[in-house]
């Protein structure tokens, strides 16, 4: 019998929850009311966020409290993940005020999807999160039957009800009680959301567990680099380009190194304009050449993600980005330039936040820069420099929201020959 007796430890603070059970990878909250549950997870969920990385999953399906946290507008979710094999970094979506924190939505038919009840896929994801040091909180009716395979699968059950009425299949940690939902805030909602999140390092983490063999991916922090890596990028010119609209089969681990060190954060240059996605490579770089043309706008680059388009599938676009701007002013100014010079329609083009992008060379002097700029050119990828605060050189490739999202352009770069390595976006064009 796993079911603890009616005594079991109870708790009405969030922070209280969130101490008691710090070691664990995954609880389950669940209770007569869902909603009240929801309520309830919402508030655990952002305790422990203020000390570890949480991802906050929603298998009853358009939850409010959940749903107000990071919206969920016809997105794909934990149905979908475990359905058609999406991976947890194409569901996951940031909380714009406490970035440790994620959350995971429902998907179309979470309730009756078959495929969620896979003892064997929720122990992957449920190891992912413990070995990441990050906690999964799953809202989930009293009455599913989940509920037993998610308990088998390594989770805790917090009820928010009295102990004698907790479902008997699941090891009950605590009851949690009415006053626990009156801490939580209301979600923040900035003009141009992409606030630098720290939660993608996470979700990168628990791809192989969670997507059991779709793409596996390792990323590796690299805090602070030496002074003696000067030129990432390889100097050699390779005979033809890639083509990156040419299928091609990625490795089964990609290894992401992800630079995002404290220093860089406080110097990010996120915002960037998206002019348009085109399908293939040709008429991307077409539609870049004529932008350019035009404006002569910093940082032209093209984005290539993957989107996806069906059962394990996707589709790549190549997305035509301009700028790296520290301020939204700046790309304000440059969108109405582009409007104005008529590369785009009076309501085209669009500010995005893209605070990270594929890192091809560092601490270069301007010559090393230039020469690094061309080399990637012959291999048909569009790279830009941005100067840093200390004379020196960054090279980038694209622009993206999440590290989730560069990893596409990465696997790219490295069957160039280059590094997988995503880093924050610092430093001004020039």
């Amino acid at each position: 019998m796993k079911h603890a007796p009616p005594g079991a430890a109870h708790f009405d603070r969030p922070a209280d929850v969130a101490a008691e059970f710090a070691a664990l990878p995954a609880v389950i909250v669940s209770g007569p009311d869902t909603n009240h549950a929801a309520t309830l997870a919402v508030a655990v969920a952002r305790a422990a966020a203020a000390n570890r990385r949480v991802a906050l999953g929603d298998l009853v399906g358009e939850l409010g409290a959940v749903y107000a946290l990071a919206g969920g507008e016809d997105a794909y979710g934990l149905a979908e993940c475990f359905r058609d094999g999406l991976t947890m970094n194409d569901i996951a979506r940031p909380v714009p005020d406490q970035p440790a924190l994620f959350v995971l939505p429902s998907g179309a038919g979470v309730r009756s999807e078959p495929s969620l009840a896979s003892a064997e896929r929720w122990t992957r994801l449920i190891r992912g999160f413990g070995e990441a040091g990050g906690l999964l909180v799953l809202v989930i009716p009293q009455t599913s039957p989940l509920i037993r395979v998610l308990g088998d699968a390594g989770a805790v059950l917090l009820w928010a009800g009295p102990a004698a009425e907790a479902p008997r299949d699941v090891a009950l940690g605590a009851t949690i009680g009415a006053t626990i939902g009156a801490t939580i805030r209301p979600p923040i909602r900035p003009r141009v959301p992409g606030a630098v999140a720290p939660w993608q390092a996470l979700a990168t983490l628990i791809v192989a567990a969670a997507a059991g063999g779709w793409v596996g991916v390792e990323a590796v922090r690299l805090a602070n680099a030496s002074d003696g890596n000067v030129v990432i990028a390889p100097t050699r010119r390779l005979a033809s380009g890639v083509d990156s609209s040419a299928a091609y089969t990625a490795p089964d681990t990609v290894t992401i190194t992800e630079r995002a060190s404290e220093a860089d954060r406080e110097m990010i240059s996120p915002f960037a304009i998206e002019v348009v996605a085109a399908n293939t490579a040709s008429n991307a770089n077409s539609l870049l050449r004529d932008a350019i043309r035009a404006t002569s706008l910093p940082a032209p680059t093209i984005s290539v993600v993957a989107v996806p388009s069906g059962p394990a599938q996707s589709t790549r676009w190549h997305k035509v980005m301009f700028g790296a701007w520290r301020d939204v002013k700046g790309a304000d100014s440059a969108l109405a330039l582009l409007r104005r010079r008529g590369v785009i329609t009076d309501d085209g083009g669009a500010i995005v936040s893209a605070p990270y992008a594929v890192l091809l060379a560092d601490s270069a002097s301007i010559e090393r820069a230039r020469a690094v700029m061309d080399v990637w050119q012959a291999k048909g990828v569009a790279p830009y420099a941005l100067a840093q605060d200390n004379g020196t050189v960054r090279v980038y490739a694209g622009a993206f929201e999440t590290v989730a999202q560069a990893l596409t352009m990465a696997v790219m770069v490295r069957a160039a020959g280059g590094a997988s390595i995503v880093a924050f976006r610092t430093g001004r064009p020039y």
